[in-house]
């Protein structure tokens, strides 16, 4: 019996995989909602930095490791502060975008390049402003 042989007999049948821990993340279909206002990690992977894409083009990308404090205030705004910098999210429907925030799964939010909101999803951003010490 060759070494692989040995090394494959000693291992059968004693495979397991690791449930899915981030089941708690997607709606009832499985998988994580689709918008165009934010992307959120669709497995179990590790999100490390979080995009912000304004309506100028312009992209600012914030590690999770420097967002010590998320403040949702119902009918008003999102604000994401850090020692640098703090970012003010407008728009309805950001009680959810704090949940996801906090479970550090958000990968990107965009800002509506209109900034019209035609109510046709759950979630929607109508601005985002960038103010402290990173910023021009």
């Amino acid at each position: 019996m060759t070494e692989q042989e040995n090394l494959q007999s000693k291992f059968k049948d004693r495979s397991w995989i690791k449930p899915d821990t981030g089941a708690h993340r997607r709606n009832t279909e499985g998988l994580a909602p689709r918008s165009e206002y934010f992307g959120l990690e669709q497995g179990n992977g590790f999100v490390r930095r979080l995009k912000l894409l304004l309506r100028n083009g312009s992209i600012f990308s914030l590690p999770y490791a420097h967002l010590p404090v998320i403040i949702y205030e119902p009918d008003s705004d999102l604000k994401i502060r850090t020692r640098e910098v703090e970012v003010t999210i407008t728009g309805r429907g950001l009680d959810k975008l704090h949940h996801w925030l906090n479970e550090e799964s958000v990968l990107w939010i965009k800002e509506s390049a209109s900034g019209a909101d035609t109510e046709d999803t759950d979630v929607f951003v109508s601005g985002i402003s960038i103010d402290g010490e990173l910023t021009a």
